[in-house]
């Protein structure tokens, strides 16, 4: 996870130092005017004074809404990231890479989100955010100080949005090098919570594909819920390519075992 600089105190004035402390203090990533004067108790004016300061001192960097986060402060990216838009929790590329399910390391952190939110940048590192309908925004946890989705549903939301996860091919790898740390049976609940047929089939699938071991049982589950009529396995490819009638694919990009 990236980090950035410490700030030199002979850079800030006492004020501003001040106010940086008592933002580390309180462990406050992202704030706004109402969150300061929560702290310092200041008047709203000085407030606006203070932060237009250290926004033209390069020591603040507004992120849309009225909301501030430090420039150089060192930060951790994914904790500051989620509470940039609440709800929110860090998927797709960006948990697989968290827990190692990839050795590829995205300079971008992918979040899930109910809400719609364009793409930006905090200290350069770009933040998308995916909208999840509320009935698929599930199965996240906090843990270091950051909320991230579970390793189940980390590979869920890569198979359902596979181009937030650096496409379908490099999902596969990163579920064959889970599978040991998955719960099936909870992959598989949340793969049926998520209620989309053309996930199901990609999971189906990846399974077989990558003969990974699970209970017959449920991949006949998985298979007797997928209904008919042809998904691509890739969604972002064209229809071409080989027909699989077992999982109704379209089997359009090329998948290294």
């Amino acid at each position: 996870m990236q980090k950035t600089k410490k700030i030199k105190k002979s850079s800030i004035s006492a004020a501003e130092f001040g106010i940086i402390e008592r933002l580390r203090s309180n462990e406050v990533k992202v704030f706004n005017a109402d969150t300061l004067q929560k702290i310092l108790g200041w008047k709203k004016e000085k407030i606006y004074q203070a932060v237009h300061r250290m926004k033209a001192k390069g020591i603040v960097s507004e992120i849309g809404g009225g909301k501030y986060i430090m420039s150089s402060a060192e930060m951790d990216i994914y904790q500051t990231a989620c509470r940039i838009i609440w709800p929110s929790y860090i998927s797709f590329w960006s948990a697989l890479s968290y827990y190692k399910f990839t050795e590829q390391l995205p300079r971008t952190v992918f979040l899930a989100t109910t809400k719609a939110r364009k793409t930006l940048k905090v200290n350069n590192t770009p933040l998308v955010f995916a909208k999840l309908s509320e009935k698929r925004f599930f199965g996240y946890e906090k843990t270091d100080d950051i909320v991230i989705a579970s390793r189940e549903k980390a590979i869920i939301d890569s198979i359902l949005f596979s181009r937030y996860a650096g496409g379908i091919a490099e999902v596969f790898k990163c579920l064959k090098s889970a599978w040991s740390e998955l719960d099936k049976n909870i992959l598989i609940d949340y793969a049926f919570r998520a209620k989309n047929k053309s996930l199901l089939k990609r999971l189906g699938f990846l399974i077989e594909k990558g003969s990974l071991d699970i209970d017959a049982n449920l991949i006949k589950k998985i298979n007797a819920k997928i209904g008919t009529g042809f998904s691509k396995l890739d969604p972002q490819r064209k229809k071409t390519g080989v027909y699989n009638k077992k999982w109704w694919l379209i089997l359009n990009t090329e998948l290294i075992e």
